[in-house]
């Protein structure tokens, strides 16, 4: 352990040896949350009563703290990373509302197949829609630079 941990470890009144002990002989090597050997072991405390609970990895024991010690916002946190119904409908609108602010049709979905991406480029990115889309920034570079008077002026040569 670097001298920093030490530090942090002495703290709260552990030694090294302890994290250790802890570590090994009550939680099997593993962080009881990641399941994983603790690359940044940390001392987890209940912040209400101070009591000790174990050693986790630091980010686990980052995820706990930023729920605030909540067992109901972590089941529905759980719950939320569970439900893939709710995170292809999300994915579904938001991927659409992407495509309708570029410009394409509302059928549009985003290719997923080596054949689709084909297809993507030949329709989005062929020298006639590489074209149309330098004339359409053209044009909104041009009415950027152009004031309301302008605008009026030029709507009303039109009609």
């Amino acid at each position: 352990m670097t001298e920093d941990r030490v530090y942090r470890w002495a703290r709260f009144r552990i030694s090294p040896d302890d994290v250790n002990y802890v570590l090994e002989n009550l939680q099997g090597g593993v962080c009881p949350i990641s399941n994983k050997p603790p690359e940044r072991p940390v001392s987890d405390h209940s912040k209400s009563t101070g009591c000790h609970r174990g050693i986790l990895e630091h980010r686990c024991n980052l995820a706990i703290g930023m729920l605030g010690e909540d067992i109901d916002t972590i089941r529905r946190a759980i719950d939320y990373l569970q439900n893939t119904a709710h995170h292809a409908m999300v994915s579904d609108y938001l991927e659409r509302a992407r495509a309708r602010r570029r410009g394409r049709p509302d059928d549009y979905k985003p290719p997923r197949t080596k054949e689709e991406w084909s297809e993507h480029y030949k329709l989005y990115y062929s020298e006639e829609a590489a074209l149309s889309r330098k004339h359409l920034h053209r044009k909104t570079k041009l009415l950027g630079k152009l004031g309301d008077d302008d605008i009026l002026r030029i709507i009303e040569d039109l009609e």
